[in-house]
């Protein structure tokens, strides 16, 4: 067994209760906040095409929905799975919204994309929950904003995750498993060692533990697992990790490494390995295909209708889900 985190003399399981404390006070926030934002996409969507008001109102309220379904999840509510999908559906009609526009557009990948965070967490959630055609959808226009200065956004609030999820999706369109080189890896940190290891399990597991302890760290505010102080205010290394405690609690890019590795090798990985973030009950995601409908998704594909007319050309699976 690995021996167990100690940072500032807690142990995993003390740093777990911390940041699901965190959780509860940002799910409690985010109630309050999709109501906000529910009222921002109906005036949005009736109104006058405003792509900036109402691509960041859907792309908040699909994260924040996220949010209160891994509280859910922790707290064994009977309601975490809808949350998810919900969540996961605004995020999908938000992204193509955001896809159709800068393609109507014809935005350069060197243009900022403020919904970055949304489009590799809607790779992991849907490599996670069944959704494997959502996944092929998303990651074209992820790679090449990450490739470009379109998603500086990323790397600059998680260097190392970006040149993970920008490895995993170069992967995933090439349709081979072909590790970046040594130093690349290096510098994904721990991420890196997952990639190295992939392809044997014992030295895979250590290297998930070792990963899901710095996450921990990462989330309560510190580097890594051996750091002995807090990160400075203006460190941004683990920025993402940091702010937001739900997607440690849901490990979205474990499900984009499980994905890609299994869909371009034709073989089986496991995320078993002795760590309370890889516990069953946190890795299991519902089935996110076909996709959630309610009255927010509604909206948002009525926006597309009304401002794309006959472009509006989303995925078809999905369109037609009900």
């Amino acid at each position: 067994m690995t021996k167990d985190i100690v940072v500032a003399g807690k142990g995993r399981h003390e740093w777990l209760s911390a940041l699901q404390k965190e959780l509860r006070k940002d799910a409690a926030g985010a109630a309050a906040r999709i109501r906000d934002l529910r009222r921002t996409i109906a005036d949005s969507a009736r109104g006058g095409w405003d792509a900036g008001t109402l691509l960041n109102a859907g792309h908040a309220l699909g994260l924040d929905a996220c949010l209160q379904a891994a509280h859910a999840r922790e707290s064994g509510d009977a309601d975490a799975a809808a949350r998810l999908r919900a969540g996961f559906a605004a995020l999908y009609w938000t992204l193509e919204l955001d896809q159709h526009d800068r393609l109507a557009q014809r935005w350069s990948d060197d243009v900022r994309d403020d919904l970055i965070l949304g489009r590799i967490f809607l790779h992991g959630l849907a490599a996670g929950g069944g959704a494997g055609e959502i996944a092929a959808w998303v990651a074209p226009m992820t790679l090449r904003l990450l490739q470009a200065e379109g998603g500086l956004m990323l790397a600059y609030a998680d260097p190392a995750l970006a040149a993970f999820m920008r490895a995993l999706l170069e992967m995933q369109l090439r349709g081979r498993w072909a590790l970046p080189d040594a130093a690349a890896l290096r510098a994904m940190h721990s991420k890196g060692a997952l990639l190295a290891t992939a392809d044997d399990p014992p030295a895979f597991a250590e290297a998930l533990v070792v990963y899901c302890d710095d996450r921990l760290a990462q989330a309560n505010g510190y580097a890594d697992r051996n750091a002995t102080r807090k990160n400075r205010a203006d460190d941004t290394a683990s920025l993402l990790a940091q702010d937001a405690p739900a997607f440690t609690l849901l490990p979205f890019e474990l499900h984009s490494l499980r994905h890609v590795y299994q869909t371009t090798t034709g073989r089986p990985l496991s995320l078993a390995a002795d760590h309370p973030l890889l516990a069953p009950e946190r890795l299991a995601l519902p089935a996110l295909a076909p996709l959630h409908a309610d009255d927010d998704t509604a909206l948002l594909q009525a926006a597309g209708r009304k401002q794309f007319g006959a472009h509006w050309s989303p995925l078809t699976p999905a369109a037609s889900a009900g």
